[in-house]
């Protein structure tokens, strides 16, 4: 009987943990506030759409260039998603707690190049908007 008992609670745990995060594919509003490390004026926040799914629940993020930036590492815990990025200028973390048809998150970059040492911090706030239009 404990054996059985303890086999529920493996799979119960198992099932949660995979693929349980309360997440909605589709179109995305996300609202990022940008603050910059000494900068005493506050940026502008700027505001994007985005398609989001179960294998890119993690906004892109543009280098200054206009090249991508790579997801390094990745990982999910309950409803919060982590991540590692390298971007041609910059590196940095981030993570994202999604609510279903909302999230709020934060990503942390440290510059690299001419501007080296500067850190930043992007503030989002993101809004499910519908389906996804190809």
């Amino acid at each position: 009987m404990r054996f059985v008992i303890a086999v529920m609670v493996v799979m119960t745990c198992l099932s949660v943990s995979a693929g349980a995060i309360d997440f909605k594919e589709g179109n995305w509003q996300i609202e990022m506030q940008t603050e910059i490390a000494g900068m005493p004026m506050q940026m502008p926040s700027m505001t994007i759409e985005q398609c989001l799914s179960k294998n890119e629940m993690v906004p892109t993020q543009q280098g200054q260039d206009g090249s991508e930036c790579k997801i390094t590492e990745q990982s999910i815990k309950g409803n919060t998603v982590r991540w590692r990025v390298e971007c041609p200028d910059s590196t940095g973390r981030g993570s994202i707690t999604y609510k279903g048809k909302s999230f709020d998150g934060k990503i942390e970059l440290e510059m690299r190049g001419q501007t080296g040492g500067m850190k930043m911090t992007n503030l989002m706030k993101g809004t499910y908007k519908g389906v996804c239009q190809k």
